[in-house]
């Protein structure tokens, strides 16, 4: 009977420790996935920023008036998030 038992509780405790490794496995995929994602997302937006940046400073020494680069700058974003707000809503209307 003792021996039985025995078999049943380790049986019970190596399912519970494979479950837990694959558990802790899981987490780090996901841990390292999430990591890599923010890393790429960061880099990008700091891209998009400098060039950005760097588009209003060209523009505004081509019309030499300052603060016009800035401006067209700020309307191609206006109008660039219109038109992906525009798509984002004709793609939720056949749902």
């Amino acid at each position: 009977m003792i021996f039985l038992l025995e078999t049943i509780f380790g049986s019970v405790q190596s399912m519970v420790e494979g479950v837990l490794e694959s558990v802790h496995q899981a987490v780090q995929v996901f841990t390292r996935e999430l990591a890599l994602r923010a890393f790429i997302f960061l880099f990008t937006l700091a891209g998009v920023l400098f060039f950005l940046f760097g588009a209003a400073d060209f523009l505004s020494a081509s019309f030499r008036t300052p603060g016009a680069g800035g401006m067209i700058v700020g309307v191609f974003m206006l109008l660039l998030s219109l038109v992906v707000y525009a798509f984002k809503s004709t793609s939720q209307v056949g749902r």
